[in-house]
């Protein structure tokens, strides 16, 4: 498996300075929108449930001074009817409230709750019975909902539990919908991070490209022995406007040129005053082996 990896890796690697920069450049940007993606996210998601829980407290305390006011102090402690105006006119969106006896008789639903009890799990319900006032995320009807479970308490003793319980639809929905915007958003960036790193990488890279245009020309003109281009060297790379790395560069490489130009002409130079310088000597020793030739 590590031999197909880094085969594979072989194979799929970026392979020019250009492409690198951008692939690098490209995962930068992804990393950083991603990191801070999560930390937007997770923001967002605990301040959500921190409003939820805020909200849960305010509507459990409504309806525990509304158990303390109605309900009766002696048996059947139980009113015959057990309203909570507060609950039923102003309650925030998506909370529901359910008040039960011990026998899971419903004496009061809010006006937004549905006909069936809000069933809390059985370790909860046990805690309540005992006089604990418990808060829980559970599953109703598949949705999350925050559940705020207190018990109903008369002459010292449970008699009852109710059940104040915020559904996190909303939440979920707005998380949702943060999270494709936070993907969307990276995406958008990523993009934008490589059109930018090719742009960039093009004008940064593109005296080297001169300067390997001029070095292949250079070549090309050196072999080539139909002599097409008589004075290669003469070839220079065209100057940028850059007074950085690249504006240097592209001054050493031209200097370089003019240095290995003045070194071909003195060569030039020489061969031919050595040839000039030769061509006597030799022709006078053409002539005399050519007597000794004849009169020998």
């Amino acid at each position: 498996m590590l031999i197909s990896w880094r085969s594979w890796w072989q194979r799929a690697r970026p392979r020019t300075l250009r492409s690198r920069l951008i692939v690098w450049n490209s995962l930068l940007v992804g990393v950083l929108f991603t990191l801070l993606g999560f930390v937007v996210y997770f923001a967002q998601a605990n301040a959500l449930e921190s409003s939820a829980q805020s909200g849960l407290a305010r509507e459990t305390a409504i309806v525990q001074a509304a158990l303390d006011r109605d309900m009766q102090p002696q048996p059947p402690y139980w009113p015959s009817t057990l309203s909570i105006p507060e609950i039923d006119d102003y309650t925030a969106p998506g909370v529901t409230v359910q008040i039960s006896d011990l026998h899971g008789t419903l004496h009061y639903t809010s006006a937004n709750s549905n006909a069936a009890p809000i069933q809390i799990p059985q370790g909860v319900l046990a805690d309540v019975l005992r006089g604990q006032s418990v808060t829980r995320e559970i599953k109703v009807e598949h949705q999350r909902t925050l559940v705020q479970a207190l018990p109903v308490t008369a002459q010292g003793k449970v008699i009852g539990f109710a059940v104040i319980a915020r559904a996190l639809t909303d939440i979920d929905t707005a998380l949702t919908s943060l999270r494709w915007l936070l993907v969307a958003t990276t995406l958008i960036a990523l993009a934008l991070a490589m059109l930018a790193g090719w742009q960039i990488t093009q004008r940064a890279l593109r005296p080297l490209t001169q300067i390997a245009a001029t070095a292949n020309a250079i070549t090309r003109a050196l072999s080539d022995g139909k002599g097409n281009t008589p004075k290669p060297l003469h070839l220079r790379v065209p100057e940028v406007d850059d007074e950085g790395e690249p504006g240097a560069l592209v001054a050493d490489v031209n200097r370089m040129l003019d240095a290995l130009d003045a070194y071909d002409l003195r060569q030039r130079q020489f061969i031919m005053d050595a040839s000039h310088e030769l061509r006597a000597p030799l022709t006078t020793i053409r002539g005399n082996l050519e007597f000794v030739r004849r009169t020998g």
